[in-house]
C-alpha cells in the first residue's frame, strides 16, 4: 500500500495486498489523526481507479495524488491521477 500525506492533513491509504502473493486490491482508505486524544479515524472513500500493488503515490500542486508503477492483476498498470474526497465527505 502506500500512504500519502494530502494537503489538509489528512492521508491516503491507497492499494496494496492483504498478504504476499494475494491479489492487489483497489481500496483506499482516508486517515485523520486526532491530536487531542490520539485517535486515528479511518474512513472507506473512492476506490483507485484499478488494482495496485508496490506501488509509489505522490502529491501534485493540484490536489490530486498520482499513483505510478506496482503491479495490478497479473500486469503492469498505467499511472494514474487520484482525486481525494474533501474533508466533509468520505
Amino acid at each position: 500500500f502506500s500512504l500519502t500525506s494530502l494537503p489538509d492533513g489528512r492521508f491516503l491509504l491507497a492499494g496494496g495486498c492483504f498478504s504476499l502473493g494475494a491479489p492487489p486490491l483497489r481500496a483506499a482508505f482516508v486517515l485523520q489523526l486526532d491530536p487531542l486524544d490520539g485517535t486515528v479515524d479511518v474512513a472507506a472513500t473512492d476506490d483507485l481507479p484499478s488494482e495496485r500493488a508496490g506501488h509509489a503515490a505522490a502529491p501534485l500542486c493540484d490536489g490530486t495524488i498520482l499513483v505510478a508503477g506496482g503491479e495490478g492483476l497479473g500486469a503492469a498498470v498505467d499511472p494514474a491521477r487520484y482525486d481525494p474526497p474533501s474533508p466533509g465527505r468520505r
